[in-house]
């Protein structure tokens, strides 16, 4: 599947044509960015994706593939939207 665009909010629009993988590791360091801009901090988070603060981390860090259903949670969490647009 290729993706052709894809939208975090008026700030934060992308557009670029590459593999989903790619796209959601640009989108996961977005939200990672805002999150810290928020001061939201990991254990925050934790709860509301139904994960442990070691595997956000990991997640974080790329040392583990985050699945799209936790990004989309993550992102919603910070009051935004993820919408992938197949072409």
């Amino acid at each position: 599947m290729t993706v052709h665009s894809y939208i975090l909010n008026n700030n934060y629009t992308f557009v670029q044509e590459t593999r989903v993988n790619n796209v959601l590791m640009d989108i996961l360091s977005s939200l990672i960015q805002i999150r810290k801009e928020k001061k939201v901090s990991q254990d925050d988070l934790t709860g509301t994706l139904g994960i442990n603060s070691t595997t956000l981390s990991r997640y974080e860090s790329g040392r583990r593939k985050m699945p799209y259903d936790v990004l989309v949670k993550y992102a919603e969490y910070l009051g935004y939207e993820i919408r992938l647009i197949k072409k």
